[in-house]
């Protein structure tokens, strides 16, 4: 089968030839070209628009990762204040210890001054024993020898009687001083709490803004919505700003100034909140940003 000529016929040339022509074999070739060619352009369409889904993809990542770093970073911080807190536990439960070994010592003391005391009261009751022992012993060999000193020994049983009593009286005494300083030490274990309590608030410095850069929040309730405002350092207007926009600005001003920061906070006296409300809106401001909880 032979291809058919698809040149100009020249003038006078009427002939056929067998073989295909060079004009034959190129317009083949530029078929083959342009079919592979589109094939390569529906190709590389396909790849484009794959790329974009995986740039969008991506893009999407990326925001998810920031979101979740910074979401890392906030439970990093509240991670280091609760490290930081429970140091804090750790000094005042090794001070309460230190305390509590002195009361134990203070009542071990007295436990042996009460042992001592008891000792003596039995010394007391033996010598007791033992005196009226040789007073009866006397007053048999006085009744047997004479009955005119009876006078006498009656003298010298008042006496001893008397004695007797005075002792009776030390007894007694030494039983309500065991008594008392059981008491003692009773109160002094209740009152322990409170000056470990009072201890650990004189210890502690207080919070002051000499030398820091201050930065004012301040709070007010208007037709059950919070508004919320800050007077950024050196600086005389309040701006108005949103719960997420405000903790941006102090964590800037926190990364900014560091240790130097103090977290002035303001509830005007018509601002509408509670005070519970403001005990929990003032500690978590400070935890977070304030340079006395960090």
């Amino acid at each position: 089968m032979a291809f058919p000529d698809l040149r100009l016929q020249r003038a006078g040339v009427q002939e056929e030839g067998f073989w295909p022509s060079f004009t034959d074999i190129m317009t083949v070739i530029v078929m083959i070209f342009l079919i592979a060619m589109l094939g390569l352009l529906l190709r590389n369409m396909d790849l484009v628009t794959k790329l974009k889904h995986a740039l969008l993809d991506a893009q999407q990542a990326s925001q998810k990762i920031t979101v979740t770093s910074s979401a890392n970073r906030d439970l990093m911080a509240q991670l280091a204040q609760r490290e930081h807190d429970l140091e804090m536990l750790r000094s005042q439960l090794m001070d309460v210890s230190r305390q509590r070994q002195k009361l134990e010592q203070g009542q071990a003391k007295l436990l042996q001054q009460r042992d001592a005391l008891q000792e003596a009261l039995q010394r007391q009751k033996h010598e007791e024993a033992a005196l009226q022992q040789q007073l009866l012993a006397k007053l048999s060999e006085q009744q047997a020898t004479a009955a005119l000193s009876n006078k006498n020994q009656q003298q010298q049983l008042a006496a001893l009687q008397h004695q007797l009593a005075q002792q009776s009286d030390q007894v007694m005494a030494l039983q309500a001083s065991i008594a008392h300083q059981t008491e003692s030490m009773r109160q002094l274990k209740d009152s322990y709490g409170e000056l470990d309590a009072k201890y650990l608030r004189l210890i502690r410095p207080a919070r002051s803004s000499l030398g820091k850069v201050v930065v004012t929040v301040r709070y007010l309730r208007r037709k059950g919505a919070l508004t919320m405002a800050i007077k950024p350092p050196n600086s005389t207007v309040y701006q108005t700003v949103f719960g997420v926009e405000l903790n941006q600005k102090l964590a800037k001003l926190k990364e900014k100034f560091g240790s130097k920061l103090y977290v002035r906070i303001l509830f005007p006296e018509d601002s509408g909140l509670s005070y519970s409300e403001a005990w929990r809106i003032t500690e978590s401001l400070l935890r977070l940003y304030d340079y006395y909880y960090q």
